[in-house]
């Protein structure tokens, strides 16, 4: 069998992969690898708490940027990260990239690794954490990775994942989150990415 076989290594069929989104003129867009965004809204956010956004990457990629956008801040810091994640969506590993401290005052906040972030195919995890409270625009969108509380009721989605961890570098292994936030409404991501390859 071909080894560019549909699905059999989709890293090297190309008609198979996901694409992004890239202006003639050259402008690459920023998107959430697999996750579909469905709303677009702001929150605001608790200091001291490792905030969770699973992902998933159906073929590898590359990232040059990643991104957030504070609508009210303050004088304090965030910092963006992203771990592997395990099968229960938990963090694993050490952090495949930490982007330090970053001034948390109202504006678009990037962070672009020294060489481009390669992601293989599996299941990822943003992760943010600032040291003030804070709000963030947010992208609501489905991972496809369930996302239902156990008890089901009326708010039976769930929008977040955290742990409380005092403001400092992601640690390795990561703190796995004990928390879920719900409502009814999708998921809310808070960190977007801009792929440069494929």
């Amino acid at each position: 069998m071909s080894p560019t076989a549909p699905f059999l290594a989709s890293e090297r069929d190309d008609p198979h992969r996901r694409g992004r989104l890239k202006a003639s003129g050259g402008t690459n867009h920023f998107g959430i690898p697999g996750v579909s965004v469905s709303g677009l809204n702001t929150a605001s956010y608790t200091a001291g708490r490792d905030y969770y956004m699973p992902f998933y990457v159906s073929s590898p990629i590359r990232i040059d940027r990643m991104a957030c956008e504070v609508t009210v801040g303050s004088s304090g810091n965030l910092r963006m990260g992203v771990y592997r994640a395990d099968a229960d969506n938990q963090p694993t590993g050490a952090p495949l990239v930490d982007s330090g401290s970053i001034a948390i005052t109202v504006a678009v906040k990037t962070f672009d690794p020294t060489t481009p972030l390669y992601l293989r195919r599996g299941r990822y995890l943003s992760v943010l954490n600032h040291d003030t409270g804070a709000s963030f625009r947010i992208w609501r969108g489905s991972a496809d990775v369930g996302g239902i509380p156990d008890g089901l009721g009326a708010n039976a989605m769930m929008i977040g994942l955290y742990v409380a961890r005092a403001y400092a570098a992601f640690p390795t292994p990561g703190t796995p989150w004990d928390t879920i936030q719900t409502s009814s409404t999708p998921f809310q991501h808070i960190i977007a990415y801009r792929t440069v390859s494929p």
